[in-house]
């Protein structure tokens, strides 16, 4: 995988991972931070740090993660499973993204957390 690609498929990836967790956070936090102004300083430093773990420890994990799936799809399934490999990530994050949307964050959750 070149790195334009790796670029082009894993960083999208990154981002909207990091945003339905940032929907986790921001359903998790009324509870433990009642007040408006200091839950949205909370925020700010809990997206910045986000920001920098995305950067530099869920990025090299998803390049690791992504092409050992590539490969493996590619030596299992040729350029057929490749796509199929990618199809099925998208449709993961697709599926997460449509529940927090249509039902809301909780039901990605698990019950006992909600």
């Amino acid at each position: 995988m070149t790195a334009k690609q790796r670029s082009m498929l894993i960083m999208p990836i990154c981002l909207l991972l990091f945003n339905a967790l940032q929907e986790v956070i921001e359903y998790f936090l009324p509870r433990v931070v009642p007040n408006p102004y200091t839950r949205t300083f909370v925020l700010i430093i809990l997206f910045a740090a986000g920001f920098s773990l995305v950067a530099d420890m869920f990025v090299p994990w998803l390049v690791e993660f992504f092409e050992k799936g590539h490969r493996h799809s590619r030596s299992k399934g040729g350029s057929t499973g490749v796509a199929a490999f990618y199809l099925l990530s998208f449709v993961v994050i697709y599926v997460v993204y449509f529940v927090i949307f249509t039902k809301g964050t909780r039901y990605i959750l698990p019950p006992a957390w909600r």
